[in-house]
């Protein structure tokens, strides 16, 4: 039997199979409401506000923030005692660290960076997500630490969720009908 952890301790408990599972339902959730912004913006354009981003730009960012602390962070393993300036792995992308790094892209230049297209975002989002699950997989059972070698793989699934609560925000503030949250960090299982 498995045990419903409380909603404070989801992401610092969560096991590896509750990680995965949380991860691939997070990730269906980030796209059922890109498809939802689709079907209402065609162009997937949104105003210059200062609290919205422009969705290629929210999908580029999500995964950018995962190959950075997971693929590409060969610290991850240490948790929150990893340097956060370490040297990482090169981008399967070139150009993503220059594109979708929130510390180094003014929000107002958002708008005018030259985005890669919704189908080559979704490809590099499937793409990023299989790398992390496999690396969740292959690493969680080896570390010194397991606590510590999760550390990045909780943060990516925070991340990803905050990101999809903006998202649903920018739904709201813009019309866009049916984006709603399916996903409930309640649901996740210790097991």
């Amino acid at each position: 039997m498995t045990t419903q952890p409380s909603a404070d301790t989801d992401f610092r408990t969560a096991s590896p199979s509750a990680l995965a599972a949380s991860l691939r339902a997070c990730r269906a959730d980030t796209l059922a409401t890109l498809d939802r912004f689709e079907g209402a913006l065609p162009d997937l354009r949104v105003p210059h506000v200062g609290t919205l981003n422009p969705p290629l730009w929210e999908l580029g960012h999500i995964g950018w923030f995962q190959q950075h602390w997971l693929a590409r962070n060969p610290q991850r393993h240490l948790g929150h005692r990893a340097d956060p300036l370490a040297t990482r792995l090169p981008a399967r992308a070139p150009d993503s660290d220059v594109l979708f790094d929130s510390s180094r892209v003014a929000h107002a230049s958002r708008w005018q960076l030259p985005l890669p297209c919704v189908a080559a975002l979704r490809e590099s989002l499937e793409l990023g997500l299989q790398r992390t699950l496999q690396l969740l997989q292959d690493g969680s059972d080896n570390a010194i630490d397991a606590d510590d070698a999760l550390y990045f793989y909780r943060l990516v699934l925070a991340h990803e969720d905050m990101h999809h609560e903006a998202a649903l925000y920018m739904a709201q503030a813009l019309g866009v009908p049916g984006a709603t949250a399916r996903w409930q960090p309640q649901a996740m299982t210790t097991g």
